[in-house]
């Protein structure tokens, strides 16, 4: 009987709640040039709407690339279609109209890759 009380506690004591917790949805954006290399130090930049993205209106939010091409997007909406604006110097992305096809979803990190031109 003792034993039983004992495993019970020990078994009780050792049990952990455990929480789900949902993350916002994130956007990881590679950049890359024609030849497939990484460019460093282009500005890229998200906006809700596709008139937004032809006229730079209403930034949602910006971020600079790092060495290796990437800018990580966190705490961002659902339910939005994002509409991607990358330049450097003389190159952007206008010509290929970068956005996601589908709104973001929670606790999903969706990856995207513009090439400059």
């Amino acid at each position: 009987m003792i034993s039983q009380l004992f495993i019970a506690m020990i078994l009780t004591l050792s049990c952990e709640k455990v929480v789900e917790v949902d993350v916002p949805p994130q956007l990881e954006v590679v950049v890359i040039d024609s030849d497939g290399n990484s460019v460093v130090g282009a500005r890229i930049c998200l906006y809700e709407s596709l008139n937004d993205f032809k006229t730079e209106d209403n930034l949602v939010r910006e971020i600079i690339s790092t060495e290796n091409g990437t800018a990580l997007f966190q705490e961002l909406l659902t339910e939005v279609i994002y509409y991607i604006r990358v330049k450097k110097q003389d190159k952007d992305n206008l010509q290929t109209e970068t956005h996601i096809e589908y709104a973001l979803s929670k606790n999903i990190k969706t990856k995207v890759t513009v090439i400059l031109k």
